[in-house]
């Protein structure tokens, strides 16, 4: 101010260029005398850099103050300087590790949201970084500790778009969700309910216009999972599918095991069949997957199903014209085509034990393979006759007409052996 009055713009400019090299030299001076007087410098820095912000170093000065009062346990003086220095100095190049700065001490005071909008401020500040993608994930860390897991889940989902080339995050990622949404899966909620639906043609209609197609649902987790996954495999992708395809058959089976066999049985079989064939698809591309908890699980149904068939065919309706031998003739028939259902479910039921660990955990779906192949075992040898009968002595019968004969021997049958079973229940519980 002197040199200015006496007209000596020269000497004052020269002074006030001299005068924050003092101030900065006398900051640095204070460092070197006593190292630990954090709070002190940071003082005598952001003088520097608030008194004269034109200064070649003022925003190395507001750096360093920020850096100090972080030392001293000023953390929040300290991000207050970061931030100044953000604002004040955008174009300086100590602005990146300002940023980092904000939030790595936000973050050690547990402030987490404001932790996590730094690192987010940083990512999208310096998008080429190498450390931004990192800086995104974090914060979306820290929402999550934070308890924030829309907030979160929105982040990385966000991160996917922004960084596509990164696949092995995108399935991490998606990987977490898509088994979310499978384990959300009930009767009301089916996983098909999850899954693309194939998009069919518009239907034509008068002229030119064309009937309108509903826009398709936004794809789930485990649909964008699926896709990404079927351009790079992995490990849990093969599991999410065999679980997948083993939901699929659970859906299916219940309509499957609902539907009845009713008269004209030349109607009611094929539909059935084709409802058990779809079942048996879903089912064993579970099993082909050779993911053992699905596999296993899946074997058991298919060995469920085909037995399921067989019950049903035992339980069909009856022609209503039938009676006596006809009738008798018809169940014979009926339970030699049950009979095979029935083989068929055991066999697969048998081939599932043969793959249990002794040494290994027990296993819920071949324990209960186990009871179900020993519950049909045991119903098919419960009513079979020994075979030594005790001969009663008596009188020789006189020989009877042949068509007498036949009724004779069925009375004495129903007479001699009143524990044998009837014809029909005979057939089905043969070996």
């Amino acid at each position: 101010m002197t040199a200015q009055r006496a007209g000596r713009d020269s000497l004052a400019r020269h002074a006030a260029q001299a005068i924050p090299i003092c101030y900065y030299r006398h900051a640095e001076a204070a460092v070197a005398a006593d190292s630990t007087a954090y709070e002190k410098h940071a003082e005598l820095f952001e003088k520097v850099a608030t008194g004269w912000p034109k200064y070649e170093h003022a925003d190395l000065a507001q750096y360093r103050a920020g850096l100090a009062y972080v030392k001293a346990g000023k953390h929040r003086e300290g991000v207050r300087a970061m931030q100044a220095l953000i604002a004040g100095f955008p174009k300086s190049e100590f602005v990146r590790e300002a940023h980092l700065q904000t939030a790595k001490t936000w973050e050690a005071v547990g402030e987490r949201e404001q932790a996590a909008q730094a690192y987010i401020d940083f990512s999208e500040r310096y998008p080429d970084e190498e450390s931004a993608q990192g800086a995104w994930l974090k914060a979306a860390d820290l929402l999550a500790a934070a308890g924030q897991n829309q907030k979160a889940e929105d982040l990385r989902l966000a991160y996917i778009k922004k960084y596509p080339g990164d696949f092995e995050t995108a399935l991490e990622i998606l990987e977490a969700l898509a088994r979310r949404d499978l384990a959300g899966v009930t009767a009301e909620h089916p996983v098909s309910s999850l899954l693309p639906k194939a998009v069919g043609k518009a239907p034509k209609a008068l002229g030119k216009a064309r009937a309108a197609v509903p826009p398709a649902p936004p794809p789930s987790h485990l649909a964008a999972y699926l896709k990404l996954a079927d351009a790079h495999p992995t490990p849990a992708a093969r599991e999410i599918r065999a679980q997948v395809q083993f939901l699929r058959g659970e859906e299916l089976a219940v309509g499957y095991h609902a539907a009845r066999l009713g008269q004209p049985l030349s109607k009611s079989i094929p539909a059935k069949q084709k409802l058990l064939d779809s079942v048996l698809v879903c089912y064993r591309r579970s099993v082909d997957l050779g993911v053992s908890e699905w596999a296993h699980a899946s074997a058991f149904r298919i060995g469920q199903a085909l037995v399921g068939f067989g019950e049903a065919l035992e339980k069909s309706e009856r022609p209503a014209d039938l009676s006596g031998d006809d009738l008798r003739a018809y169940e014979d028939v009926l339970l030699e085509q049950s009979r095979k259902f029935h083989e068929r479910g055991e066999e697969v039921w048998t081939d599932l034990l043969r793959q249990k660990d002794p040494k290994g955990p027990e296993d819920t779906w071949i324990v209960q393979a186990q009871e179900a192949l020993w519950q049909g075992l045991g119903s098919r040898f419960f009513f079979r006759p020994e075979t030594d009968f005790p001969l009663v002595g008596g009188e020789p019968q006189k020989q009877a007409p042949a068509d007498t004969a036949k009724s004779e021997r069925a009375k004495v049958s129903s007479v001699e052996n009143p524990g044998a079973r009837p014809v029909a229940q005979s057939r089905r519980n043969e070996p």
